[in-house]
């Protein structure tokens, strides 16, 4: 049912159990998912996505890359926007050994990226720009949702990464 967009509370309407059970049931499958695998020497794309739970002074960072032949995510990190934050999807990155990884032109990426494969165009990484319009319209439900129920940012987080995994694997089925 969340592949299919519903949220916590259609979910448990559906099932006719409470709200905080769905909660928890997320937590658990969350905890048992695999994130996606990299490829070695390709070229990626790296946004990040400034959103926010419940009420607009609870903002967060979702930060990701994407592959940018087979449009595939293959890493993300969601919480504040750091340089900490940004850094652990550009490490991963790195680890790979990637060509070229191209970005917007935000100073936090100058001191991560080494000059020799940042790349910065102009509509440069227009794939996922793309992908954030859809990810944005798939958060809008459950923003709504975590303000009704007052859920704690730690598990509103965990419950969008779980969100963001199970996205990924749809529209990478897809593509």
């Amino acid at each position: 049912m969340i592949k299919a967009s519903c949220g916590i509370r259609d979910i448990s309407r559906v099932l006719s159990i409470s709200p905080t059970t769905v909660l928890k049931r997320i937590l658990i499958i969350s905890r048992t998912l695999i994130k996606p695998i990299i490829s070695k020497g390709k070229t990626y794309e790296v946004d990040e996505m400034i959103t926010h739970i419940g009420r607009k002074d609870r903002r967060i960072c979702i930060v990701y890359a994407l592959d940018r032949k087979t449009k595939s995510v293959v890493g993300f990190n969601i919480w504040r926007r750091t340089k900490s934050t940004l850094k652990t999807v550009v490490n991963t990155l790195l680890l790979s050994e990637s060509k070229g990884i191209r970005s917007e032109f935000l100073n936090l990426y100058l001191g991560l990226i080494p000059k020799e494969i940042h790349l910065v165009k102009r509509r440069g990484i227009n794939n996922i720009e793309r992908k954030n319009l859809t990810l944005i319209t798939q958060l809008k439900r459950e923003r709504k949702e975590f303000e009704i129920m007052r859920v704690p940012l730690p598990r509103a987080r965990r419950i969008i990464s779980y969100k963001m995994l199970q996205f990924y694997e749809l529209y990478n089925k897809n593509t």
